[in-house]
């Protein structure tokens, strides 16, 4: 559990999630776990969410110090765990969660320095990914006015951020990432990636 679901375990309380959906506001156990509502104290694992809910509003936190954002767990969770038409991606996320509260907080002392450990984290960074490209799909089709995806994040999310990138330097990592996928993404998780503009700097 501490690791993340069983495939058994995942069908499981996955299941128990959609069915839950039935109804718009169903009191369920299964419910409460993917909404990380330690509020209900009839929960199997009623221990493991107030965990994973700290570790969570610690993180946020630490992100919106560092970034200068503002992004709380309630309003984490009203705006997306409990969006109805999000709910596997939700269930998706809290279960890449359990596996990153693991891997930060309980791995101490195991050596991760290798093919499987890397293989593992890079899973778990991808899966992350999309669980964060899919509320952004979700958001965009839900009305954004930008003609595509594209635009929508080279328009509306990178000015936003706290990266150095614009919609040009996206464009080219986006013709790096066909021409040499690995070696791109090697590079943009190693900060080491070169924009091709006359002074090259790194896009981060």
């Amino acid at each position: 559990m501490i690791r993340g679901f069983s495939p058994k375990e995942r069908i499981s309380i996955s299941s128990a999630w959609k069915n839950s959906f039935e109804n718009q506001d169903p009191a369920t156990p299964a419910r409460y776990f993917v909404l990380l509502n330690p509020e209900e104290q009839a929960q199997a694992f009623r221990r493991k969410v107030i965990e994973i809910s700290e570790f969570l509003k610690n993180f946020l936190e630490k992100y919106c110090s560092n970034r200068n954002r503002n992004l709380d767990f309630d309003n984490l969770r009203d705006g997306f765990l409990e969006e109805v038409d999000l709910r596997e991606t939700a269930f998706s996320f809290v279960h890449d969660l359990f596996k990153l509260e693991y891997t930060l907080e309980r791995t101490e002392g195991i050596k991760m320095d290798h093919a499987f450990g890397s293989i593992y984290q890079a899973n778990l960074l991808f899966s992350l990914c999309r669980d964060i490209e899919n509320v952004l799909s979700y958001k965009y089709q839900r009305g954004a006015d930008n003609p595509t995806f594209y635009n929508y994040v080279g328009e509306e999310l990178l000015p936003q951020s706290s990266l150095n990138m614009d919609q040009n330097k996206l464009g080219e990592i986006n013709g790096a990432r066909k021409n040499d996928f690995e070696d791109t993404v090697r590079k943009l998780l190693e900060e080491t990636y070169q924009s091709s503009c006359r002074r090259p700097r790194t896009c981060f």
